[in-house]
């Protein structure tokens, strides 16, 4: 029997239990076993793309939506937006409506269709009812019946409830796989306030995120359809709030300049001003280095400039200064007597 298997995978046959064993970690999508022998049953064990880990319990969060390693969970080229950390395992934002109190116009329902249950498919009641849009499960698959869905009616709508007021400016909405248009002109209000409204078919794809265009303190989110004979379904709602240190779109943004790294979650304005030797600045909205540290760092190297200037200047001076023999000076002449008086008698010339 021949086997031709991936990089990254050791196979190794047992002929007497005619079993071939493989292990490792690789991605690829075809196993070529080719030979004489029968072969009764094929098992093999691995993670899908989005999953990693032993049991393959764990979620990738690689950017552009890229595999991360099947073991460790690592992603070669980074986050996707709102996370962060060595195995792009902890959030930089927490969903303050799952488990929250719903509810929607109408439920869709059916009576004894097939549901995706548990890993199985059952014949069991249908309905679709509000808390679904917050039940954790982003699960779109329309099939599976995991989403939120009202009946056709006029003006449906769906919404949520908080214990307390929140300063919200984003969400995120898990649209069906299918039927994509099925949200067009689609609004978000916090309380009384319009939040966003799509517009055309610029909302189509199978996340939406949603910024606000003015934050808003309110305790319930509402999402609405106008018009006739409409069907309002959710998948999943998320209503972000930034975990503390981050801040901006998707709490993607760091607030490492401020005092204990706390900051306005919208702006990123810090709740107690900037580490020392940074100022806060309106114009760029972030902290900025103080203008006496500047100043400092611009006047020591003109001060040690001006010195050694100084130092050249005065040596200068005192080159030009030395004292030079004068050109019309002249070596006084020695006579010939005082000459021939210096040189005893008895040397030979």
């Amino acid at each position: 029997m021949k086997v031709t298997y991936p990089s990254g995978i050791e196979c190794k046959l047992r002929p007497s239990a005619r079993r071939l064993i493989c292990t490792g970690d690789a991605t690829a999508d075809k196993l070529y076993i080719d030979g004489i022998a029968e072969v009764y049953h094929i098992k093999l064990i691995g993670c899908p793309p989005e999953l990693y880990g032993e049991d393959c319990t764990n979620e990738c969060h690689c950017s552009r939506g890229e595999s991360c390693h099947q073991i460790n969970g690592f992603c070669k080229n980074g986050c996707e937006d709102g996370w962060h950390g060595e195995k792009c395992d902890k959030p930089t934002y927490f969903n303050i409506a799952q488990g929250k109190q719903t509810n929607q116009t109408s439920n869709y329902r059916e009576l004894g269709t097939d549901v995706f249950y548990n890993g199985t498919c059952k014949i069991m009641e249908l309905n679709m009812t509000s808390d679904k849009a917050v039940d954790g499960n982003f699960d779109h698959a329309f099939p599976h019946k995991s989403c939120a869905q009202t009946t056709f009616e006029t003006d449906p709508y769906w919404q949520v409830m908080f214990d307390k007021p929140y300063v919200i400016s984003q969400l995120r909405i898990y649209n069906r796989m299918k039927e994509h248009k099925s949200l067009k002109g689609f609004k978000v209000y916090l309380g009384s306030s319009l939040c966003f409204e799509s517009m055309n078919n610029e909302n189509e794809e199978q996340v939406i995120y949603i910024k606000c265009q003015n934050p808003v303190n309110s305790s319930n989110v509402k999402i609405s359809l106008e018009g006739d004979e409409r069907m309002l379904t959710l998948c999943e709602v998320e209503v972000l709030q930034c975990v503390p240190g981050f801040y901006g779109d998707m709490c993607m943004k760091r607030c490492e300049l401020c005092v204990g790294s706390k900051c306005d979650q919208v702006t990123g304005h810090c709740e107690k001003g900037c580490i020392t030797g940074y100022d806060w600045n309106n114009n760029s909205k972030r902290c900025k280095e103080e203008t006496k540290y500047i100043l400092v760092f611009m006047l020591v190297p003109l001060i040690l400039f001006a010195i050694l200037n100084v130092g050249i200047a005065a040596a200068i001076s005192r080159w030009t200064k030395r004292p030079v023999a004068k050109l019309d000076e002249r070596i006084p002449e020695i006579s010939e007597n005082k000459f021939s008086e210096a040189i005893p008698e008895d040397t030979v010339i």
